[in-house]
């Protein structure tokens, strides 16, 4: 979870000038994982065939070869879907409030970021204020949250 949301808010706030996760956002999410893992470990009844294991190598890694795939493969995952999601999400979130929508003709949600590839605005600072917030980045941190 970690290394994906390092990779996305570190080249989404590259090329959008804005990150698609804030620190809150990503406090939350560490908050939830580290107490659910914390409790699960905490839970565990204590068995009496842990003492009759052999010590841990000392040159082991705490990370195995297994672990690093697992991890970088869940990180690629997460990056693909949340980038399609973050740089064609005005094309891809439905957006029921006519008001709110970036394309009156197709329903779809305005651009939380605030410049295209090419450097150029997608919007101004009146229709911000206007507007207010999109809810393109809240849809980007509930897809993280459920992936």
């Amino acid at each position: 979870m970690n290394v994906g949301a390092l990779i996305i808010v570190f080249i989404g706030s590259s090329i959008g000038e804005d990150t698609p996760l804030t620190a809150i956002q990503l406090l939350w999410v560490n908050l939830i994982m580290d107490a659910l893992g914390a409790l699960a470990l905490a839970t565990e009844s204590p068995r009496a065939e842990l003492l009759k294991r052999m010590p841990q190598n000392r040159d082991d890694y705490i990370v195995s070869r297994k672990m690093v795939k697992h991890i970088l493969g869940q990180a690629i995952w997460q990056c693909i879907i949340l980038f399609v999601f973050l740089f064609a999400g005005e094309y891809l979130i439905p957006e029921s409030n006519p008001k709110l929508q970036f394309d009156r003709q197709t329903g779809f949600v305005y651009p939380g970021r605030a410049k295209d590839w090419q450097g150029k605005p997608l919007y101004t600072d009146k229709m911000r204020i206007e507007f207010g917030a999109s809810r393109h980045f809240t849809f980007i941190f509930t897809a993280f949250v459920m992936m």
